[in-house]
């Protein structure tokens, strides 16, 4: 996030849900944007949750392309220590 002045911007390129008003109920087009949103942040989330588990990645100091190839295994071995295909 980026402060700027007394405002907190999410910055370029990152999307926030529309926040609900008090003086109402959000218009259609607000809802259906924050569904959206919700609706891909949320396998995202799911993943940052289930990396969070393995200690082993705390820490890392490999390049990019390793640790991509390192939590994508790591997902596949919760995938199959859960049960999930």
């Amino acid at each position: 996030m980026v402060k700027n002045g007394s405002k907190i911007c999410a910055g370029v390129g990152i999307h926030a849900p529309i926040k609900h008003r008090p003086d109402g109920p959000l218009h259609t087009d607000n809802r259906c944007y924050n569904e959206l949103i919700t609706a891909l942040r949320a396998p995202t989330e799911r993943v940052h949750a289930l990396l969070g588990r393995w200690r082993a990645l705390e820490r890392v100091t490999v390049c990019p392309q390793r640790i991509t190839a390192i939590a994508a295994a790591a997902l596949v071995l919760t995938s199959l220590d859960r049960g999930n295909k």
